[in-house]
Formats: structure tokens, C-alpha cells, sequence
């Protein structure tokens, strides 16, 4: 019987001084006496270093771990005319040879014969299952280069061709540092915005900072006159994308950090930046299957309280203290309470509900089925609720409910009032923090922000278990009814009695809360953005 062939994927591949690093994971069993190592061309062995990978167990339909997912690290010495191959190793059977695969971060792909990585002294180029050094002289550079620019053009790849020659030179022309910044593919107004104009403000040296939006964004024009701004998916914008020294941004979907997407194994080599992920938020829950180091290779990453920085290495995503660091969210550095009598609504999305996405931003598709959900059900009746709107209207308060903007497609399904308005168009969000005085919110994040100027929040948390068994992750160290920032809410009549409370209190913030808000976050003075900048500054 023909034994099945083991995976062997490597998700990183770099070079540093006169080491190749490599990590990735295989689907070996290696509890049964197997060992894994790479072997020179004179059968030198170098062993790996194996970990437990829990992101990669497998699992029976009861519930029982079938196959333990397995990571491994390699460190091999690099030498003009090494050639590597990777093996299981046996003192009793018979060794077996691995053929890689390999992932975004590997700068190589099993999908181009003439695909190559140079940096520093080296380059390595893939021949069949074997790993080939050689010095990265110019000669050879521009052979293995040549090599790769033919198989485009026999490919008719004949765009991707002119953007690797305009790169090329748009690299040895270039004397700073490039930096790229980001926050939605079609939105700014986030931790990427503050950022940004922190940056054009203080013009650190050795530093040319372009933020990148979609064209047709409504943010468009407003951050031009901010600093230069590329257009996504632009000529322009992918020659700079691979010259980009830092691509910087509070989110991390594919686009963020590969312009080429379906292209990309035509040029994965030139990818050669560091990825600065400055959140969407406070990271409250376990997020490591999602940014797991092999997922997103995150090469620095901002967090806001300590607990939060702890939760990083209590989860398995495989970062040092190195990578996440203690700042504070820059976005944070600009708000400011000027409360009116208004109420916002701003829920999150469930990804189980949303349609499908469209390919290569961050925008979804509309989808029927939504309309019909327990989700939009219990939001079209809260703010219809009789009851609420009379209380709202008698005390003087309006309210907007925001549709998230992975529900943008979605906004016709929902229907508002006189007194409480549906809002279609993405918040800005630093408006909304300053004009409003509560808070409605379930599981988001935002509810940090609203927090941090001691302004009270109300969780409603009708469908908890369904929410965090159909999300991009699983509940983290933040309990919400013992570190919250107010009541949590588990039915909708909870939910209705909890706002008429605040407002009968003029949506004042229990004490209680606002303890729990002084002993929560690290930093209240104004300086994150110096401290992010500082910290990029010396990666």
C-alpha cells in the first residue's frame, strides 16, 4: 500500500546575515520516534526544532483530537553552493524525503520553476524538493531576474513584467524609507488615519509615509490633503507596494499585505517589507488562529492595556516581546467628550450572516438570507421598541444606529424612526465618540473607546454562544460581566430596561465602571501616536 504523502509547508522563509530561518508545519505524526531535519548535498544533518501547533489539530466528528498539528523552526547556515533537502528521520525505519510547499511569507512557491529569493550575500532558488545557495552577484541576479521576467511574458503576464522592471528601478533610486499606511480598503478614519497624519506632521527623518485608499472613497480627497495618497490596485500603487520598507495598518485582511493576490507567486520574491498591524481595536478574545505568526507574519504589533499585552502570549500565536509592544491605539490620542443628548447603536458583524467578499477588498456581497436572521430581527425591534422611543423623546435624546460596514450591503434590511436614524454610510467613528452619550454595543471592540472617556456602554449579548462559535475567534481573558464597562444584556427586554436606566441618569457612568476604565488602560495622556512612530522607528 503507497503510503501518503506528508505536507511539509513552509510559512516563512528569511534570511538574516549568513542564516536562512524557516518555519512552518507538517502533517507527520512525529510522536512515534520520527525526527525532522534538513540535510546537505554532503548529508549533513540539521535538525528541527518541533512544536505543538494547536491551530492545526485535527479533529473527529466527537470532538476527539485525531491529529496533533505539528510546527517546526530550521536554522541553516548559508554557503554559495549548498544545496538543502528536508527528510523524516528514523533510527529504525526507513527515513523518508519531504517535498515544501510554500505560503505568502516564504518568498518562494512550488508554482514558478524560475522563482527566486535574494538578500544580502545570498540567493536561493528552488530546484524541484532541494533548496540551492549561491552568491547574490549582480550577474546572477540578473540571470535568475531574466529567468523570471520570460516566464511572465510566455505566460502573457505582460503587466506584471513592466511593474517588476519599474520597481527595480524605482528601488535603486529611492533614498528613504517607504512606508505605506492603511486603514480599510475603502475607508480611512482609523488607527492607520491618526497615524498618518501624526507622521506628516512630524516628518521623521529618513522617512516617506503614503497612505493607500480606494479612488472612490469619501475619504478620498479629505486625506490627499493630508499627505500623498495612492490609489489601490494602481500601477503606481503595487511598483511602490514592492519598494515598501513597512506596510502599516489597523487591519489585516489579505489585501493589506499582498497587492497581487491570485498573481502573487510571480512576486512573492520582491515582497520585502515589515507588517506594522496597529489593530482595529483592543484584541479582548483569542484571535491566534486568525493572526497566528504563520497566518500574518505581524513583525510588530500594537496593544493598549496590559492585560491585552499579556493575552499574546498566553494564546499560541507564536510572537515574542519582541513583536507586541505596550503603546496605547493612536486613534485614541484624538478623542474628546463633547456628549449631546444622543444615543449611538453600533454593533458588529456576525461572519456566519455576511455575504460573500469581494474579491480583493473588504467589501461584501448582499445576501438575502440576512433580513431573516435573529440578529437583524433583534435590532430592527430594539430601535422600534414603543417603549424606548417615548422615553428617548420625552427626555430630549435622538439615536443613529450604524450598520457595520461588513453589513453595508445589507443596510436596506434595516428600518429606523423619527427618533432613532439607520445610518448606511461607515462611522466616523471620532465623531461618534465625542457627540454621543451612550453607547449600544455587543461584542465590539468600539466599546473600548467609548470607555476610555468614561461614558457608559451597555453590552446587549442575546446570541453569545452562537456569536463565538461562528467568528474569527474564540472569548479571550476579557469577561464581560467582571471587567466590563457596563451592564450586559442578555434578552432584549434586559436590554430596553438598561437604556431607559441610562437615560433616566443622564447616561452618567456608574462608578464602578469607571474604576474598572482607570484600571484597565496603560496610557490616558495623548502620546500613543509618538510612541507607535517611536516604536517603528526602532524595529
Amino acid at each position: 500500500m503507497k503510503k501518503a504523502r506528508i505536507r511539509f509547508f513552509i510559512s516563512i522563509l528569511d534570511i538574516k546575515g549568513s542564516t536562512v530561518f524557516l518555519e512552518g508545519y507538517t502533517s507527520a505524526s512525529l510522536e512515534k520516534g520520527w525526527r525532522m531535519a534538513a540535510k546537505d548535498q554532503n548529508g549533513k544533518s540539521y535538525p528541527g526544532e518541533l512544536f505543538h501547533l494547536p491551530n492545526r489539530d485535527k479533529f473527529g466528528e466527537n470532538g476527539v483530537l485525531t491529529t496533533k498539528g505539528m510546527g517546526f523552526r530550521l536554522q541553516l547556515p548559508l554557503k554559495a553552493g549548498r544545496n538543502y533537502s528536508f527528510w523524516l528521520l528514523h533510527d529504525e525505519e526507513k527515513n523518508r524525503r519531504l517535498v515544501p510547499s510554500f505560503g505568502k511569507f516564504a518568498k518562494l512557491t512550488q508554482k514558478s520553476e524560475s522563482c527566486y529569493y535574494a538578500k544580502g550575500s545570498y540567493l536561493i532558488r528552488r530546484s524541484g524538493s532541494t533548496l540551492e545557495i549561491s552568491k547574490n552577484r549582480k550577474k546572477s541576479r540578473i540571470k535568475a531576474e531574466w529567468r523570471l521576467l520570460r516566464e511572465l511574458l510566455k505566460a502573457k503576464e505582460y503587466q506584471l513584467a513592466v511593474i517588476r522592471l519599474a520597481a527595480w528601478v524605482m528601488r535603486k533610486l529611492k533614498k528613504e524609507e517607504q512606508w505605506i499606511i492603511c486603514d480599510r480598503s475603502y475607508l480611512a478614519g482609523d488607527n492607520g488615519e491618526a497615524l498618518f497624519r501624526y507622521i506628516c506632521k512630524e516628518k521623521p527623518a529618513g522617512v516617506k509615509a503614503y497612505f493607500m485608499l480606494d479612488p472612490k472613497s469619501r475619504d478620498f480627497d479629505r486625506m490627499k490633503a493630508v499627505g500623498p495618497v495612492l490609489k489601490k490596485d494602481s500601477f503606481y500603487y503595487k511598483c511602490r507596494f514592492l519598494c515598501a520598507d513597512k506596510i502599516i495598518s489597523s487591519h489585516a485582511d489579505p489585501w493589506v499585505t499582498d497587492a497581487f493576490m491570485e498573481k502573487q507567486d510571480y512576486m512573492r520574491n520582491m515582497y520585502d517589507f515589515s507588517f506594522v498591524f496597529l489593530q482595529h481595536g483592543i484584541g479582548m478574545n483569542d484571535m491566534s488562529v486568525w493572526l497566528h505568526k504563520h497566518n500574518k507574519n505581524i513583525s510588530l504589533l500594537v496593544t493598549s492595556a496590559k492585560p491585552e499585552y499579556d493575552s499574546f502570549f498566553t494564546y499560541p500565536y507564536e510572537y515574542g516581546k519582541d513583536v507586541v509592544r505596550l503603546t496605547g491605539l493612536p486613534r485614541y490620542d484624538n478623542l474628546s467628550d463633547e456628549a449631546e443628548k444622543r444615543i449611538v447603536f453600533l454593533p458588529t458583524w456576525r461572519k456566519n450572516l455576511a455575504g460573500p467578499v469581494v474579491k480583493g477588498s473588504s467589501e461584501h456581497i448582499y445576501t438575502e438570507s440576512f433580513k431573516d436572521s435573529a440578529y437583524c430581527k433583534f435590532y430592527n425591534a430594539l430601535i422600534n421598541d414603543e417603549v424606548l422611543l417615548q422615553v428617548m423623546k420625552e427626555n430630549g435624546y435622538h439615536g443613529e444606529f450604524y450598520v457595520h460596514p461588513s453589513f453595508d450591503a445589507q443596510q436596506k434590511d434595516f428600518q429606523g424612526n423619527d427618533i432613532i436614524k439607520v445610518i448606511g454610510e461607515t462611522a466616523r467613528y471620532n465623531e461618534v465618540f465625542r457627540k454621543n452619550a451612550l453607547l449600544i454595543t455587543d461584542y465590539s471592540s468600539v466599546a473600548f473607546d467609548f470607555a476610555y472617556m468614561k461614558k457608559p456602554v451597555i453590552y446587549a449579548q442575546f446570541d453569545k454562544d452562537s456569536f463565538f462559535g461562528n467568528h474569527l475567534f474564540t472569548e479571550g481573558y476579557f469577561q464581560f460581566p467582571a471587567h466590563g464597562f457596563g451592564p450586559v444584556c442578555e434578552n432584549y427586554d434586559e436590554t430596553v430596561a438598561a437604556i431607559i436606566s441610562s437615560i433616566q441618569n443622564d447616561c452618567r457612568m456608574p462608578e464602578q465602571y469607571k474604576q474598572r476604565v482607570d484600571d484597565f488602560f496603560m496610557y490616558t495622556d495623548g502620546n500613543n501616536c509618538k510612541r507607535v512612530l517611536h516604536e517603528i522607528m526602532n524595529m
